[in-house]
C-alpha cells in the first residue's frame, strides 16, 4: 500500500513539474515575443514620413526574419554586420528625430523589460543562473531608467541631456558585457538568446546611440 502511494505521489509530482515546464515555456514565448515585435514595429512608427516608415519597417522585418533563422551558432563576421545594419538604420533615422522625439527614444528601451523572461530561463534550466539573473538585471535597469528619463523630456526637465547621454553609454557598455558574457558562459546557446544577439541587443544599442545623439543635438522644450 504504502509503495503504492508513494509510486501514485512520484507520478502527480511529475505531472506538476511538466505542467510548470510547459507554463514557463508558453510565458516565456510570450514575453520574447512581444519584446521582438515591438523592438521591429515601434522604430517604423517613430520614422517620419510614410516613405521612411515604410522602409524601416521593411528593414527591420527582414532582419528579424533572418535572425530567427540563423544557425545556433553564428559567426563572429555575422555578428559584425548585424550591429552594423543596426546602426545604419539608428543612424538614418536620426534624420527625422529631434527633442520631439527623445521621451519616445528613451521610453523605447522598456522593450527590454522582455528580458525579464531570461528569470523564466533560469528557472527551468535553460540558462546559467549568474548569466540569465544579471543579464535580467541589467534589462531591466536600463528600462525602467529609459522610461523615467522619457517623462523627464516630456516635462522639460532641463538634467536630462546630461542624464540621458550617460545612460545611453552606460547601457551600451552594458548591452557588450551582456554579449561577451553569454559567449563566455552559456554553452550551447539557446535559440532564443540568439535571437537577442543578433536582433535585440544590436538594435537596442544602435537606439541608445540614436538617443545620445539626439540628446546633444537638442535641448529639452520648456515644459506647458
Amino acid at each position: 500500500m504504502g509503495a503504492k502511494l508513494h509510486h501514485v505521489a512520484g507520478r502527480a509530482r511529475g505531472l506538476y513539474e511538466r505542467a510548470v515546464n510547459d507554463l514557463d515555456r508558453l510565458l516565456f514565448a510570450v514575453l520574447l515575443g512581444v519584446s521582438a515585435t515591438a523592438a521591429m514595429l515601434v522604430p517604423a512608427t517613430m520614422a517620419r514620413g510614410a516613405a521612411a516608415r515604410a522602409l524601416t519597417f521593411a528593414v527591420l522585418a527582414a532582419w528579424l526574419a533572418a535572425a530567427v533563422r540563423v544557425p545556433a551558432v553564428v559567426a563572429l563576421g555575422w555578428k559584425g554586420a548585424v550591429i552594423g545594419a543596426a546602426l545604419v538604420v539608428a543612424a538614418t533615422a536620426l534624420r527625422g528625430w529631434s527633442a520631439a522625439s527623445l521621451p519616445w527614444l528613451a521610453s523605447f528601451q522598456a522593450v527590454r523589460l522582455g528580458g525579464l523572461a531570461r528569470l523564466v530561463a533560469v528557472r527551468g534550466g535553460w540558462l546559467p543562473v549568474a548569466y540569465g539573473t544579471t543579464a535580467a538585471a541589467v534589462d531591466a535597469t536600463l528600462a525602467v531608467t529609459g522610461l523615467a528619463l522619457g517623462v523627464a523630456w516630456a516635462r522639460g526637465a532641463t538634467w536630462a541631456r546630461g542624464a540621458t547621454v550617460a545612460w545611453a553609454a552606460g547601457g551600451v557598455a552594458a548591452t557588450a558585457w551582456v554579449g561577451l558574457e553569454q559567449v563566455r558562459t552559456v554553452r550551447p546557446t539557446p535559440s532564443f538568446e540568439q535571437l537577442g544577439a543578433v536582433f535585440l541587443g544590436p538594435l537596442l544599442a544602435a537606439m541608445l546611440v540614436a538617443a545620445a545623439v539626439t540628446a546633444l543635438r537638442a535641448r529639452p522644450a520648456p515644459a506647458a
